[in-house]
C-alpha cells in the first residue's frame, strides 16, 4: 500500500503489517529515512519498536479515514465477560454489603488466605449437590467466584 504525501512525523498514528496482520502503531522517529514505530505486542503485552518500510505503513489519522477510530489493541476485552455470572457475583456483593458493609472484604485480616478457604467451602458445597447458599439464596459458585476475586485483588495490591 503506497503512502501518499504522508511525512510520518513523530507522534503520527499509523498501521503496519506484521505477520500478515495490520497492527496499530505510533511513529517515534526515523532511522535513515525509515519510520521507527512503537506498538503493543499482543502476545507479550509489551511495547516494542520496529523499523518499517513506508510502503508497509498506512495512515490512520482521523482525517485519513471516513470511519470512526478507536485504538484498543492490547486492551482487555471486557465485552467477553459472561453477563449472567457477573450479575450473580453482583448479587453476592450486594448481600455482603448489607451483612457487613460495602468493601468490608478489603479490611479482613489475612484476607487472601481466608477468601481462598471460603471459596473452597462454597465449591465443596456445590460439589456435594447444594446449588444455593442457604443464607443468601445465591449460587455457591457465585460466592466462590466472589471470594476468588477478592483473593486476586488482594494479591495485586
Amino acid at each position: 500500500m503506497k503512502t501518499k504525501t504522508t511525512t510520518w512525523k513523530p507522534g503520527h498514528l499509523c498501521e503496519f503489517v506484521r505477520e500478515g496482520v495490520w497492527r496499530q502503531a505510533t511513529v517515534l522517529g526515523h532511522l535513515n529515512g525509515v519510520p521507527d514505530l512503537s506498538w503493543v505486542n499482543e502476545k507479550t503485552g509489551k511495547i516494542e519498536h520496529t523499523l518499517v518500510a513506508k510502503q508497509f505503513i498506512r495512515d490512520v489519522t482521523p482525517q485519513a479515514s471516513q470511519e470512526g477510530m478507536k485504538f484498543d489493541d492490547g486492551k482487555a476485552r471486557l465485552d467477553l465477560l459472561p453477563p449472567r455470572a457477573l450479575l450473580a457475583v453482583g448479587q453476592v456483593l450486594s448481600h455482603g454489603a448489607k451483612k457487613y458493609a460495602p468493601d468490608n472484604w478489603k479490611k479482613v485480616p489475612n484476607g487472601k488466605a481466608r477468601y481462598i478457604a471460603a471459596s473452597l467451602r462454597h465449591i465443596f458445597a456445590y460439589m456435594g449437590g447444594e446449588m444455593l447458599d442457604p443464607e443468601s439464596g445465591e449460587p455457591h459458585l457465585a460466592h466462590a467466584i466472589t471470594c476468588l476475586l477478592f483473593a486476586l485483588e488482594l494479591e495485586k495490591t
